[in-house]
């Protein structure tokens, strides 16, 4: 990172390009010898950045812990919509409030910080689903559920199964 830096400050001016090293930040768990002194340095372990967790293992499993709770009290306020129209109720479940509500996560952190608090939060998906559509469904049920709808079943993926190709999807991107 200091040698981008360092480029950008030599080749940049010409290109009409320069460095506001006072608006800058830098966040690090090692060394920051050698930066520009007027950029702004933080040594922090622990820390959440574009809403991902990055550090230990307790400091990723707490911040999981606290998204998977705050979804689960989404599933269990559709279950309340689900006594009234399961219809909508599995349309809520499925668009708003399983897969797409910790898929940044699974995108964001690598797989063995995350993936047992996902599979945590795929059995409240099931538990909640339940209770949604008034079906108590068995393992082969539950099975035929998760598939999409082009196969035959209701598209609740699985965020534990799916997790590591979505990281590797997006550390391949990137």
């Amino acid at each position: 990172v200091n040698r981008a830096i360092l480029l950008i400050q030599q080749v940049g001016p010409p290109l009409g390009l320069w460095i506001n090293t006072a608006k800058c930040e830098l966040f690090s768990q090692g060394n920051m010898e050698g930066f520009p002194t007027d950029i702004k340095m933080f040594y922090e372990p622990n820390l959440e950045i574009l809403g991902a967790p990055i550090g230990d293992v307790i400091f990723c499993a707490k911040f999981l812990a606290q998204k998977r709770a705050k979804a689960v009290s989404l599933l269990t306020q559709l279950s309340e919509v689900g006594s009234l129209d399961p219809q909508i109720a599995l349309l809520l479940l499925r668009h708003c409030a399983t897969f797409c509500k910790l898929i940044h996560l699974a995108r964001s952190t690598p797989p063995s910080l995350v993936s047992e608090g996902l599979a945590l939060f795929d059995e409240e998906v099931r538990h909640h689903f339940g209770d949604c559509v008034a079906i108590d469904a068995s393992d082969s049920d539950w099975l035929q559920i998760q598939l999409s709808l082009r196969r035959g079943g209701l598209g609740l993926r699985r965020l534990a199964l799916h997790c590591s190709a979505a990281y590797l999807a997006s550390v391949n991107k990137a």
